[in-house]
């Protein structure tokens, strides 16, 4: 399986205790040294590589499931990451992808406390300036995945809820699921 915006490997590690090989990117490299370091002190076994979403240096067909966390919002140009996830999937293999609709969202210094202010102001720059900020998720995410030619699209806007035992009325991730077609 390959996870696309690994960050500490928190993911990665977690697969890879349940049985899967995993292959883990993320664009920064401090990320990736983090997350080799908390595999290392696990002993587990993750294939880590520095790698932009948008141009994955892997085989067509290479992968069962690719799978990706609070990623998919910061991309520049989701269409091309989500055909590259199209190309390196096999066919019947599965995305995963949760995620949150942070477009409208203004980050503050609440909860982020390290950072500082004019940190989280050029977050909020940076982020209002993506093409994906500009949409209303999950659904442009669905437009762009049928676009891409997964079939079975399924979303999930209650999963928050779900994980976190949060009352119904509090919203926050999603999930999305699609599958490469056999031909």
């Amino acid at each position: 399986m390959l996870e696309i915006g690994t960050a500490s490997g928190y993911f990665g590690n977690i697969m890879t205790k349940a049985g899967f090989a995993v292959t883990a990117i993320d664009l920064s490299p401090n990320m990736i040294n983090e997350a080799k370091q908390v595999s290392d002190a696990l002993n587990l076994t993750v294939d880590y590589h520095v790698m932009d979403a948008q141009n994955l240096a892997f085989d067509d067909d290479q992968f069962d499931l690719v799978f990706t966390r609070l990623m998919t919002w910061t991309i520049p140009d989701l269409f091309k990451c989500y055909s590259e996830i199209f190309r390196v999937l096999k066919p019947g293999g599965m995305f995963i992808n949760f995620d949150g609709d942070f477009g409208a969202t203004v980050f503050s210094q609440e909860g982020h406390e390290r950072y500082p202010k004019e940190i989280m102001e050029e977050a909020n720059a940076i982020k209002s300036n993506l093409d994906i900020s500009k949409h209303s998720r999950p659904e442009r995410d669905l437009y762009l995945l049928d676009k891409v030619g997964f079939i079975d699209l399924k979303t999930d806007n209650e999963v928050h809820n779900k994980i976190y035992s949060k009352p119904e009325e509090e919203g926050g991730l999603f999930m999305l699921s699609g599958v490469k077609p056999m031909c």
